[in-house]
């Protein structure tokens, strides 16, 4: 079965203190371990986290909208992108 993942990784991590999706986890950033996650997966893209993108080069880097803000502005900024590839 062929299939895309979005990854949402935005936010500012206010609670947390840093930047979740580099925090280190096993000597790895944790978006890696999703990544690994999604192993089968055709594309991926991060949501929201142009580092953790940039970090991931074969990820797609997904910016939410402006006009469209809170938690759902990540969810919203990859079914644009899926829908976008055909998904």
């Amino acid at each position: 079965m062929n299939y895309a993942a979005a990854i949402l990784a935005g936010g500012e991590g206010s609670r947390f203190g840093a930047d979740k999706a580099m925090a280190d986890l096993g000597g790895k950033p944790m978006i890696a371990h999703v990544v690994k996650a999604f192993g089968g997966a055709v594309r991926i893209a991060v949501v929201g986290n142009a580092r953790a993108a940039t970090l991931l080069a074969a990820a797609d880097l997904c910016d939410p909208a402006d006009a469209v803000r809170g938690p759902l502005a990540g969810v919203l900024a990859g079914l644009e992108w899926a829908e976008a590839l055909g998904a």
